[in-house]
């Protein structure tokens, strides 16, 4: 699936009513992990999307549970008038993006060395090219989904403000969405040479 979260996305789904019941989805080939999605104008996109693990994710890899239920930081204040909380909070996001990037390239490396292995069978591989493909587009909704700082979405430049916030989010996100498409393509040619029929990867990887 093809999410190219550029400034159109924020600015026609932003007026999305924060009262409406939230969609609850298993996340595909990890039911025991679930998406949630609550209309929230207060998040870029206008949608706060979070994933979340029940007991029985301890039967999956860490390294996926890890990567998949990453949160962005809320809260954060990057109002100039308020000088202690806006290094506060530029320290904060920075910790945060950082040891999020190691989280996630952790995961990456533990499914590419499988879908590199060619002792394991198709099916073994395509899963694993599959995982790549979540991880890459679970962190990039977490980047482009963040939850717009109070200081950013109150004030009278607050419409631009907030453009410029969720438009520079929605760039950090593309790369992650490019490698995710390229990565499904590669899952679905490695799924049709070995003739494989339908599973839980195969709306995970189907073309845009």
């Amino acid at each position: 699936m093809h999410r190219r979260l550029a400034l159109a996305v924020f600015l026609s789904s932003s007026g999305a009513s924060a009262h409406a019941a939230p969609t609850i989805e298993p996340v595909p080939g990890a039911p025991s992990l679930t998406t949630r999605t609550n209309a929230d104008a207060t998040h870029c996109g206008g949608f706060d999307v979070t994933v979340r693990a029940s007991r029985d994710a301890k039967s999956l890899e860490p390294e996926l549970v890890a990567a998949l239920t990453l949160d962005a930081p809320r809260g954060l204040d990057f109002d100039p008038d308020h000088a202690k909380a806006q290094a506060a909070s530029v320290k904060r996001f920075g910790a945060w993006f950082a040891d999020a990037m190691a989280t996630l390239d952790k995961a990456h490396k533990r499914y590419e060395a499988r879908a590199a292995d060619t002792s394991l069978v198709p099916a073994a591989r395509v899963e694993a090219i599959a995982r790549l493909v979540q991880l890459d587009r679970r962190f990039a909704d977490v980047l482009a989904r963040m939850e717009i700082p109070r200081s950013v979405r109150t004030g009278p430049y607050a419409a631009d403000a907030t453009v410029t916030f969720c438009d520079t989010l929605a760039e950090k996100a593309q790369p992650l969405i490019d490698r995710a498409d390229k990565t499904a393509e590669t899952c679905r040619k490695v799924a049709a040479d070995a003739k494989l029929g339908p599973s839980w990867w195969t709306d995970v990887c189907k073309a845009p």
